[in-house]
């Protein structure tokens, strides 16, 4: 029997968005994207950006 488990999480790190299989993208409150974060880069140029600009921060 597999077992199955909803867990929601608020994250801000890459390395754990990368693990989830659902991401769900809010921007100012408002849903912006749904996916994986692989198919969110590709297709969501404000995820991109946001993804973009952390990654360049000390």
């Amino acid at each position: 029997m597999k077992s199955s488990k909803t867990v929601i999480m608020i994250a801000h790190r890459e390395s754990t968005v990368r693990r989830a299989d659902k991401v769900f993208w809010l921007r100012d409150g408002n849903l912006c994207g749904v996916g994986t974060h692989s198919k969110l880069i590709v297709e969501n140029k404000d995820y991109a950006s946001f993804w973009e600009r952390d990654s360049h921060q000390p």
